[in-house]
């Protein structure tokens, strides 16, 4: 078995439950290593180090300022446990699970409810989804039940949105973003809030947020935000004339504070302080901010004139005069959230000051007698119930003008720049595109869900965010840079402006045209019971037994999120095997079409697996592979790629992928998923927007082909979830139809569409197919009067079949039956809520529905989702069982690691039916053969002392190898469990080019006696930078690469130094990756480190990745030893290091492998 994860995984001690007992034995013996680094999306980019952490650390939502919670025991602070230092602060995570059998999401009203729940003397959740507020910090940390994760900065931001599509906001033609009323009214409206004083003075933000004027959080991979301070450029009528001539810059509307790149939030649209009225935050009727308002109302024709324009504020009222009649026959809606304090409180206080605008009264909500909302009226509640995020496919829904909106998982910054306002992404009807006059993109499709819900098209902010995403490069030398008060552009080597130039020039265009006002980031901590409450106090004997282990802290989320909840892990839960988690509201949809909030996203992703997952604690949000074993770039393919196809990703399947209802997983499941979640436009379909095609060259390996690449295309290309296509497929026919046009709609597809695409996978995997190639597009959308509700057809671009396979599955199976692609489809009350990922919903009758009550998606509130392990029920490790479980980690190590590629399974042909025999008390094996003579692969089988070949004497051995130990290891030859993602290297003759630098050296087992001996690096031993070269480990100036360090390694010479000896098959993938194999180049942390076996300088698929992406030095991974020992009893042992005869501590620091065996 080659390289990966097992060799250098950081310290796991997977969690257990009844017959996976052996499993937890087994993986503690992984060691603690220090904190490295490793991948987005949503997604891409890894090393072999995984965090697993007791935090909860990221989201949004805090308490009122009166809100008061349970008292609870003051004693020593009780921060979350944490094996890496830093940011975050955070235990290891392990990639593979669950390590409890059940998943318990209970529903709240909001995050108060929620806390009451958490802090009462029987509270019904162990985690929450909601972050601290400051006050609550302060006081869960002093106590020995709760932890309390350490800060992260919230990959996140808060700003108003307004309805762009709207054609009568007021009587303004909001022209999708274009008009000048429209610029108008969005400049003025973001002059009435004081942003800075808002983070300072809004109790649930005090210390824990800042004001942000660009649509991204500052902590987004190095984009810094524009010099704000000639945004406003409008024209200051004369009504208002005296009244700004008093201005910043007098008779403008612009600042002239912070007038740089990378200024602080706030800036922009912003004159003076706000002298507050209800809220700090609020301009005064006579303040600038508000005259500013004033003045572009006026220029935008709502009103005429103002009360009293004077130079003295003492005399000064800017309420608006001469109101169109217009206005009011034209009243705005706008949607608060009231799940979210901050958010409340932000929209109740900006609905008050646009009231004063008009009315001169600061109330939530106004209009011209009789009316009280002829004006604006203000509407409360949760995210969920927000009518925007349901766009329709057949003309632009205006049930809304303004809404309080959040975003988390905002990283890099292509991630809001792009994939939400860019009008690729909006529902695309077809009189909204460019080529029918309208000003959306061409490309855009009909969706339900669309992500660029606000509907902002606007060509020159489209071009250039285009720019951005696909650039030539991510940044040059003369890109702008914080501290210039006019920002340079560099030009990339291949031309154009960089992502980080192009960006910028997005940001600014985004902010003068106020597409949507941004308004604060926050940071984040979370709290969760330390212990079962029964065994409280947690810092007794008992606590200690019950505690909570593994709640990962993700650098940009916090405590909610996937790896929490595949690793979390109690001996003692409330409710055996259960881990029990807060959702402080419910979700909107459970399908994974229209899913687009984060409570959406928990459980449409705890169910569907992705190809790659994002790395939880690594800086860069890097990914790497969970449903793949390989994706790597292709230069010559042996088959016409899609027209326009620019580059070819090619990817491999993980062996024994399956559906949780026990069928495979297939390239044909991979196809579909990317072409009808595309088709239809789903919210997370955005990251595929660059595909041209998919290819498939087998049941298990497919090839994904992009009609354009840039800096983050393989980051978002792979985090799309993976649909059993027999599910969701409308079979071999067309679309079946019903009701009559105008009201055409589409009915359900037949009954036998499953067992037509169970038929065709049949075929495709059967002895002698003529399947392959064959290649899937999308075909051109038809026309708005050709399809629904005018025409009996989908919307959708149907799929396109070519090359050989052609017919053999056709085309037609591709397509999504259009009515569960639907807003309203509940894929829970019909049955098939099924996926490939760590939790069901449901199990045996049950699977696909039997998860919520009354088995209907969207529980209510005090109602819960209960999702079960995959796998719960099967023998860990063995078919059925989830295909990243801990039983298939357990059996993936156990396999060995001998040497790389083939060799392994060679080696275990060789042992096959050999004796002698090794006895149980080996500890390392006494031959070659006798690691897979005991163990996970012989089911805990032995062999009498004295017959079959075990020595004479009172201990047994092991069983002679067969075909069981012998199929184990082929299935993981030249498998890498995880591996990173380092498809974005250049192409090397259609594979990764490798660098060489000599001074990449390593510490020999015995040591060398002499300086830059030559050698040969094997697992286990350490890697070093040899900075100055001298071939000596220079304790303190050389970097501990990999491996242990110095530890028993003999002095040189008798010196005081150790010997580092050299082997050239030491080398690492240069940034940017070289174009030719094995040129010189010098490595630098954050580099991956490979060995490369056959000295080619092409990274092969046996080749052993040592290290990759990292934070700062120093760090070092321990490598594992896989060798696992079982005794009569077929489990393992704790190996505690008196159990038994032979029995090794679990972590010998003066070892170079870690123990752990059993006896």
């Amino acid at each position: 078995m080659p390289n990966g994860m097992r060799t250098y995984l950081n310290f796991i001690t997977l969690g257990n439950s009844k017959g996976r007992l052996f499993l937890d034995k087994l993986l503690t013996r992984m060691v603690e290593t220090s904190r490295r680094t490793l991948r987005t999306f949503s997604f891409v980019r890894f090393l072999l180090v995984f965090a697993v952490v007791f935090s909860l650390t990221s989201f949004s939502g805090a308490l009122s300022s009166n809100f008061q919670l349970p008292t609870v025991h003051l004693a020593r602070a009780n921060h979350a446990p944490c094996s890496f230092p830093g940011t975050p602060c955070s235990e290891a995570w392990v990639p593979a699970g669950p390590a409890m059998d059940t998943f318990l999401a209970t529903i709240f009203t909001d995050e108060s409810a929620e806390f009451t729940n958490l802090l009462s003397a029987t509270p019904n959740i162990d985690l929450t989804d909601s972050p601290l507020t400051p006050n609550l910090v302060s006081t869960l940390v002093q106590s020995p039940d709760f932890y309390v994760t350490s800060s992260i900065s919230e990959h996140g931001y808060f700003e108003i949105e307004f309805m762009l599509g709207a054609t009568a906001f007021w009587g303004c033609n909001m022209s999708f973003g274009n008009s000048q009323c429209g610029i108008d009214i969005r400049q003025g409206i973001s002059h009435l809030v004081d942003k800075a004083k808002f983070t300072t003075n809004e109790p649930s933000e005090v210390g824990i947020s800042s004001a942000i004027d660009s649509p991204l959080p500052t902590s987004n991979a190095g984009l810094p935000s524009p010099n704000t301070c000639l945004w406003d450029n409008g024209v200051v009528p004369a009504a208002l004339a005296n009244t700004f001539s008093t201005a910043p810059v007098p008779g403008t509307m612009h600042g002239n504070a912070n007038c740089v790149v990378g200024a602080p939030g706030g800036a922009a649209y912003h004159l003076a302080s706000a002298s507050g009225v209800i809220s700090p935050w609020q301009p005064s009727i006579s303040d600038l901010d508000f005259c500013a308002a004033a003045a572009h109302f006026i220029d935008a024709g709502l009103a005429t004139a103002v009360v009293s324009d004077t130079a003295s504020p003492a005399t000064r009222n800017c309420q608006l005069t001469g109101v169109s009649p217009a206005v009011t026959a034209n009243p705005i809606s706008f949607y608060i959230r009231n799940d979210n304090i901050p958010m409340f409180d932000l929209g109740n206080s900006l609905a008050q000051t646009i009231c004063a605008l008009f009315t001169g009264t600061y109330s939530t909500g106004c209009g011209v007698s009789p009316s009280t909302t002829n004006i604006l009226g203000a509407t409360h509640g949760p995210s969920t119930a927000f009518s925007g995020f349901t766009t329709s496919t057949d003309h632009v829904d205006v049930s809304w003008n303004m809404y309080t909106a959040a975003f988390n998982n905002v990283y890099p910054f292509n991630k809001s720049l792009y994939f939400t306002y860019n009008s690729l992404f909006v529902s695309g009807i077809s009189s909204s595109h460019v080529a029918n006059g309208g000003t959306c993109d061409n490309g855009s499709v009909p969706t339900d869900s669309a992500g660029d819900y606000m509907y902002v098209c606007n060509a020159n902010y489209d071009n250039l965010s285009h720019q951005m995403e696909f650039a030539n490069c991510l940044a040059v030398p003369g890109d702008p840079t914080p501290g210039q008060t006019t920002p340079t552009f560099g030009t990339c080597s291949a031309g154009g402006l960089s992502a980080i130039g192009a960006g910028y020039q997005a940001e600014d265009a985004f902010g003068k045209s106020a597409f949507t006002l941004p308004v604060f980031q926050q940071t984040d901590r979370f709290g969760y019971l330390a212990c079962s409450p029964a065994a409280r106090p947690c810092n007794t004997a008992a606590g200690i037994a019950a505690q909570w282990h593994r709640a990962i802290n993700d650098i940009g989320a916090g405590l909610p999120n996937f790896f929490t909840w595949l690793d979390a892990w109690n001996s003692n839960p409330t409710q055996a095997g259960t881990i029990r988690l807060g959702f402080k509201q419910t979700t909107r949809t459970s399908s994974p079409y229209i899913a687009s909030t984060v409570w959406d996203s928990y459980i449409v992703h705890s169910v569907y697996d992705s190809l790659h997952i994002v790395n939880p604690l690594n800086n860069n949000r890097e990914d790497a592979s969970w449903m793949d074993i390989s994706a790597l770039p292709q230069i010559s393919l042996t088959y016409t790629p899609p027209s326009g196809t620019v580059l070819t990703y090619r990817f491999s399947l993980f062996p024994n992928l399956q559906w949780q209802d026990g069928k495979p997983v297939t390239s044909f499941d991979v196809a579909f998923s990317y072409l009808s979640l595309l088709a239809n436009g789903a919210f997370q379909s955005g990251g595929a927007s660059s595909l041209s095609g998919v290819t498939i060259l087998s049941p298990t390996q497919f090839d994904l082909n992009v009609k354009s690449v840039g800096p983050f295309s393989t980051r978002f290309l792979t985090g799309l979830s993976i649909l059993p296509g027999r599910y969701w497929t409308c079979g071999t026919g067309t679309q079946p139809s019903t009701g009559t046009a105008p009201n055409i709609a589409p009915a359900r597809c037949p009954s036998t569409a499953p067992s037509q695409w169970d038929s065709a996978i049949t075929t495709c995997t059967s002895v002698g197919n003529t399947c392959y190639p064959v290649q899937y597009t999308l075909g051109t959308p038809p026309a708005q009067s050709a399809c629904y509700p005018i025409a009996a057809a989908p919307c959708a671009p149907p799929a396109v079949a070519a090359l050989g396979g052609a017919s053999s599955f056709v085309a037609n199976l591709m397509n999504a039956d259009a009515v569960k692609t639907g807003a309203l489809y509940d894929p829970i009350a019909n049955h098939i809520f099924i996926g490939s990922g760590a939790w069901t919903c449901g199990t045996g009758t049950g699977l696909g529905q039997a998860c919520t009550s009354g088995m209907v998606q969207n529980p209510g509130v005090g109602q819960s989702y209960t999702l079960k392990r995959n796998g719960l029920g099967i023998t860990p490790g063995f078919p059925g069982d989830y295909v990243r479980s801990s039983g298939f980690l357990a059996t993936y190590l156990w396999s060995g690691d001998i040497s790389p590629g083939v060799n392994n399974f060679s080696a275990a042909i060789y042992c096959f039916g050999l004796t002698p025999l090794d006895p149980l008390s080996a500890s390392p094996p006494a031959s070659l053969c006798g690691r897979w003579q005991q163990g996970i692969g012989t089911n805990g089988a032995t062999t009498p002392a004295g017959i079959g070949g075990c020595p004479a004497g009172t201990t047994p051995c092991g069983i002679p190898v067969g075909s069981n130990q012998v199929s184990i290891v082929k299935l993981y030859t030249n498998i890498n469990w995880f591996y990173p993602d380092i498809a974005i290297a250049t192409n090397c003759s259609g594979q990764v080019c490798l660098s060489f630098d000599s001074n990449i050296k390593f510490i020999d087992d015995p040591a060398a006696t002499v300086t830059n001996a030559p050698g040969t690096w094997t697992i286990g031993k350490t890697v070093v930078y040899d900075k100055d070269g001298n071939g000596l480990y220079d304790v303190g100036v050389d970097s501990v690469i990999a491996g242990p360090g110095a530890i028993g390694a003999a002095n040189c010479s008798g010196g005081t130094q150790i010997c580092l000896s050299v082997d050239p098959h030491l080398k690492f993938i240069d940034s940017p990756p070289a174009i030719v194999p094995n040129v010189a180049g010098t490595w630098a942390f954050g580099k991956t480190v490979v060995y490369n076996y056959n000295g080619n300088g092409l990274y092969n698929a046996g080749d052993l990745v040592i290290a990759g992406t990292g934070p700062s030095p120093p760090f070092g991974i321990i490598p594992l030893d896989p060798v696992l020992y079982a005794g009569s009893s077929g489990t393992l042992s704790p190996a505690t290091g008196t159990g038994g005869v032979g029995c090794a501590n679990p972590y010998n620091p003066t070892s170079t492998t870690s123990g752990g065996y059993d006896c």
